[in-house]
């Protein structure tokens, strides 16, 4: 894992996660959009694109969309109406992320 992470609880006792500020972004996708699921909708997505099925998939959550790309994903907030509304990660780095968020979910 290239990125750094940490759980904690926010609340109402819901999991949250920080990750650094240059994909803070991934944080909103995983804490609104996959919240507590399995994580099987993004990742059976994500890897379609890994394994060439696809060249791209566009994706919209609760709050966020998803532009997947084999080697980039591009996630942008609906919601936040300045330039940090959008932020760059490597899909397979997104994919693993999603992975860790449905195992620590699962610890509850």
């Amino acid at each position: 894992m290239k990125y750094t992470y940490e759980f904690f609880k926010g609340p109402f006792n819901t999991l949250m996660i920080k990750l650094s500020e240059k994909i803070s972004l991934v944080g909103e996708v995983l804490e609104n959009d996959i919240q507590n699921g399995d994580g099987l909708f993004w990742i059976s997505r994500i890897d379609k694109v890994l394994n060439k099925e696809l060249d791209i998939i566009e994706l919209g959550g609760n709050s966020c969309d998803l532009e997947i790309q084999r080697d980039y994903t591009k996630i942008t907030h609906r919601y936040i109406e300045d330039e940090n509304n959008s932020c760059m990660i490597e899909t397979f780095e997104l994919k693993e992320l999603i992975l860790i968020w449905v195992a620590e979910n699962r610890k509850i």
